[in-house]
């Protein structure tokens, strides 16, 4: 059987057609063929022959929808179906490998691979499949499999499997090694033994912040490939072929340079981005002590109940002249083999808000509410649980809230409980498929930025409890409210809820607009803006932005 190149397989056996910029990315880092003048830019300035250690790993960074993830795929593919197996012992299967940082991404590239076969000659030899691998049987009798891996700590789930191939796919969206998490790194280091000659590894992604394998490579080897062949491929020089994705460009190069630039440019996030938190904006909110909390003071506790595997952490937080202090935080610790006891997490809580004149009404999450919930109504401790909302766009207001009154100044933390702002360095966000950030939350010495976490809701429930005609309120909840525009069946709870003129009237207005701009004659009371999200967030931002101002 003859063995077509790279480029071959693609344009003759499965039937896919690869763009100038694509085929000569192809030919350099699959075929190997030495990088011509013409294409130095694509590799950092680099022509000439390709060091041989340098083709076993190969480093892309790429502009979204460049096609990057399709390529990666097919070369796995590609190397599944003509690669040398003779070394292969009596019955075993060689793998080729994906890992990716989300379940949605794995699916895409399995469909990738397995969707190219249909129609052709190879799809007879699919002897099995499911939603994370298929099987192939080659004219040489031997099987091999294409699989999506869960990403592990120390590469676990890479090991133990003869690799012909494998590919980290959107690698800087792995979590960051300070999340004390799965990363990149991790994955990467239990590969390279477990290649066969002739294999690469893949390594490929959109840009994100300046730190992770994908950067250390850029900053070390483009242009100068010694262990890695890096490549930097701009989404126009690769899609020339599509016009309404560069029309797409072309309007976000107008609208929101910054993100073209990091989607469809390469260019790294400044170093920093990748925090929850500015750093800067912690430290400015230390001050050296707070006066001690008053009987008249209106002050709400959040709270982040943990039992067995993390701590126990309670805030609590007043408004002052503008600015929200933090007053008191409790942080309870599990012994070895001597997990919390909800009971006197509660009752430590109960203290807690006592001895703050705090607001009987703690503001939590979801996790273990219910028993905790009862656990309190029994015991008759003088406090209720008050569960927020965990929904994905409830959850990522809660952090912008924050970020965005850190940056503006307005939390004082006393230096005696530095550690929570400590906790809140340690957070990073990485952005989400579809918009939106996810929020990694490190477990570091004995805490999972528990302490973090009440803060987070402590914030919230003074925002909740507080009337909104105070005026130095006034300055700062309608920039929260707006900020939970991705929730707003949230937003109409709170509402229709919180008895006071100024929602009050926000709640009417917000009716009157909605009514007569979408809904034309309904009842105004019984708008649900649950039926339709999007619509509702326009109706809001509508009214809500004059706010702002």
């Amino acid at each position: 059987m003859t063995t077509p190149t790279f480029v071959e397989f693609c344009k003759d056996r499965i039937k896919v057609p690869l763009t100038p910029g694509q085929e000569i990315l192809a030919a350099c880092c699959f075929d190997g063929e030495d990088v011509p003048i013409e294409a130095s830019e694509l590799f950092g300035g680099f022509h000439g022959a390709v060091p041989s250690e340098a083709r076993k790993t190969i480093a892309w960074l790429c502009g979204r929808a460049s096609g990057k993830t399709r390529l990666a795929a097919y070369y796995i593919l590609y190397r599944l179906l003509y690669a040398d197996l003779s070394r292969l012992a009596k019955g075993e299967i060689a793998f080729g490998a994906v890992f990716s940082p989300n379940k949605e991404l794995s699916e895409q590239m399995i469909r990738f691979a397995r969707g190219v076969l249909t129609g052709t000659r190879f799809e007879r030899a699919v002897v099995k499949e499911d939603r994370t691998s298929f099987t192939i049987k080659r004219p040489d009798g031997v099987l091999v499999r294409f699989v999506v891996l869960a990403a592990a700590k120390k590469g676990v789930t890479g090991r133990g499997k003869t690799l012909v191939a494998a590919a980290l796919d959107e690698c800087c969206f792995f979590a960051p090694e300070t999340a004390g998490a799965v990363n990149d790194q991790d994955v990467f280091d239990a590969l390279p033994a477990r290649l066969m000659p002739g294999g690469s590894i893949v390594l490929c992604s959109t840009p994100w912040s300046q730190a992770g394998l994908l950067f250390d490579l850029w900053s070390a080897e483009l242009g100068k490939p010694k262990t890695a062949l890096v490549a930097v491929a701009p989404t126009e020089n690769m899609r020339p072929d599509n016009p309404d994705l560069l029309a797409t460009i072309a309007s976000l190069r107008e609208r929101d340079p910054d993100n073209y630039a990091r989607e469809y440019c390469c260019e790294w996030v400044a170093t920093g981005s990748a925090d929850a938190f500015d750093r800067d904006a912690l430290h400015r909110s230390r001050v050296e002590a707070l006066p001690e909390a008053q009987p008249h003071e209106s002050i709400c506790v959040g709270g982040d109940i943990g039992l067995s595997n993390d701590p126990s952490a309670f805030v609590a937080a007043r408004l002052k002249d503008g600015v929200i202090e933090v007053t008191d935080v409790l942080q309870l610790k599990a012994r070895k083999g001597e997990p919390l006891n909800l009971a006197r997490v509660l009752d430590e809580a109960a203290v807690f808000c006592d001895r703050n004149f705090a607001n009987p009404k703690v503001r939590v999450d979801g996790h273990v509410f219910e028993p905790a919930r009862q656990a309190a109504e029994a015991a008759a401790l003088g406090i209720t649980l008050d569960r927020c909302n965990d929904s994905v766009g409830a959850r990522e207001a809660r952090f912008a809230n924050l970020a965005d009154l850190f940056n503006a100044g307005r939390i004082r933390v006393p230096l005696k409980f530095a550690g929570l702002l400590d906790q809140l360095a340690l957070i990073a966000k990485q952005p989400r498929n579809g918009g939106g950030y996810t929020f990694l939350i490190p477990r570091r010495d004995g805490h999972h930025c528990d302490a973090a976490m009440a803060l987070l809701l402590a914030v919230e429930a003074l925002w909740l409890g507080r009337s909104p005609s105070d005026e130095q309120w006034r300055a700062i909840a309608p920039d929260l409210i707006v900020r939970d525009l991705d929730d707003p069946g949230t937003i109409w709870d709170r509402l229709e809820s919180d008895e006071h003129e100024y929602f009050d009237d926000l709640a009417d207005r917000v009716r009157a607009h909605y009514s007569a701009k979408f809904k034309p004659d309904p009842d105004p009371i019984a708008v649900d803006f649950t039926d339709d999200p999007k619509v509702a967030t326009a109706a809001m931002r509508g009214i809500l932005a004059p706010r702002r101002k």
